[in-house]
């Protein structure tokens, strides 16, 4: 017991217990951080017009996934989704930043494209050349006429699911952070009551079974379709009971994050109210 070794073992692996106990309690505080900047059922907003839900699970403590719904003027929404590449702590901050860089940058009149090119600036000054980059898919829809424009930033294309069919939003864009100046092109489409968006990350369609067969897009697909007449809460469940079903259980690889909002038609006695 005495054992000039035993004890310097005994000392060492205290200490690392200590600081093992340190860090955990850290990744909690920033796990209760992260959960204050990723939108829960009570903080998105209150329209006739729209109905929203959302999804979040992170592989570990924190993850580098985030989405957001960002009020523009008076009657004008922005839609957030980014993947943040890797995982952990450092995904973790520059989800942080990339929130932040997209609501500094959402003021009325802002275009999905030139948005996407001023956040590629900020994170590029503070990221740039570095291992980490983010992909992002951003729609805004302005309420007053039901147009959504929308630019892709490397991600997934955004889906609309119209009358049980599923169509792809999709434009021309680059990851964010990791180029000095990439070109970002916008498309746009004019929605109608009973439309349903749905934006998500990788780890959702790359979700894997025990036996490595990917979940894919042609079952979430096929899943969102044959729920599409749910409400935006009763859709991400069924679609996540058809992800467990078919991963059984097996350890996922990726955070996993899906923003779904229903558009129910315009109030016509707003529009035109809008202040700039």
């Amino acid at each position: 017991k005495n054992d000039p070794k035993t004890q310097e073992l005994a000392r060492a692996y205290e200490e690392l217990q200590r600081r093992n106990d340190d860090y955990r309690r850290e990744l909690i505080v920033a796990r209760r951080v992260q959960e204050t900047f990723i939108p829960g059922e009570h903080d998105f907003p209150k329209r006739s017009e729209l109905d929203f839900a959302g999804f979040y699970q992170a592989m570990a403590d924190i993850g580098g996934d985030l989405y957001d719904v960002i009020r523009i003027g008076r009657n004008a929404y922005g839609f957030l989704i980014a993947d943040v590449s890797g995982h952990g702590v450092p995904a973790a901050l520059i989800t942080a930043l990339v929130k932040v860089a997209f609501r500094s940058q959402l003021v009325w009149g802002a275009s999905p494209d030139i948005t996407c090119k001023n956040v590629n600036k900020e994170l590029y000054e503070i990221i740039g050349e570095g291992e980490r980059y983010v992909t992002a898919f951003l729609a805004i829809v302005n309420l007053e006429t039901g147009l959504l424009e929308f630019t892709n930033a490397g991600h997934h294309p955004g889906l609309l699911i119209r009358a049980g069919k599923l169509i792809e939003l999709n434009s021309n864009g680059r990851f964010l952070g990791i180029f000095p100046e990439p070109d970002y092109s916008k498309n746009s489409h004019n929605l109608e009551a009973g439309d349903i968006l749905v934006f998500y990350t990788d780890g959702i369609i790359e979700a894997k079974s025990y036996l490595d067969e990917e979940y894919g897009h042609e079952r979430f697909h096929e899943a969102l379709i044959k729920n599409s007449d749910a409400n935006p809460h009763e859709l991400i469940d069924a679609v996540m009971s058809d992800l467990d079903s078919f991963t059984m259980g097996a350890p996922a690889h990726d955070d996993r994050a899906m923003l779904v909002i229903r558009f129910n038609g315009l109030d016509r006695s707003i529009t035109g109210t809008s202040l700039p």
